[in-house]
């Protein structure tokens, strides 16, 4: 009788460790956000963005960076004081891509979603980030203003240069 309930107890044992296998594997599928990609990012200018949303069930010794992108609708929110903006991202060969420009400087609060199609059906993925929205870059313009004052009197100095050598020449 002790040697049955010995052998009842490990067949219990072995159903409930069964059953945490089956939950460990489940957790290991599904859809997984693993990167968003912003850049520089300066107010009024437009900006091109990247996310990728590859499958959880990979296997460690791959390399995310170079995974296709699984299907999925991805939607992107950012929020800053009463700024909101929101898109949703078309799927490109490297990830999921979108362009925008933030009206405003300062740390917005971004919110990438995920949701799976097809095969991915009924997974999702969230990350939640902040992103430092920096003031218009004036560097560049201010390089293209003094270029074209530089043109501009080059110009005039041809155009003064040319007059003068062709009043020389009716003399």
């Amino acid at each position: 009788m002790k040697v049955r309930r010995s052998i009842i107890l490990f067949i219990f044992i072995l159903m409930l460790g069964g059953n945490s296998l089956v939950a460990a594997e489940e957790e290991e599928q599904g859809i997984f956000i693993s990167r968003v990609s912003f850049g520089n990012v300066h107010v009024n200018q437009s900006t091109t963005y990247s996310v990728q949303v590859i499958d959880r069930s990979i296997s460690p010794d791959e390399d995310i960076n170079h995974l296709p992108p699984v299907d999925a609708e991805v939607t992107v929110s950012m929020k800053l004081g009463n700024h909101i903006l929101a898109q949703t991202l078309e799927r490109t060969d490297q990830g999921y891509q979108g362009t925008i420009a933030f009206p405003e400087e300062g740390d917005w609060t971004v919110v990438v979603r995920a949701s799976g199609l097809n095969d991915f059906a009924g997974y999702e993925d969230e990350v939640e980030m902040s992103l430092k929205v920096q003031p218009q870059d004036r560097t560049l313009s201010f390089v293209w203003g003094v270029a074209m004052v530089i043109l501009a009197a080059g110009i005039i100095y041809l155009m003064l240069r040319i007059r003068s050598l062709m009043k020389q020449g009716k003399k």
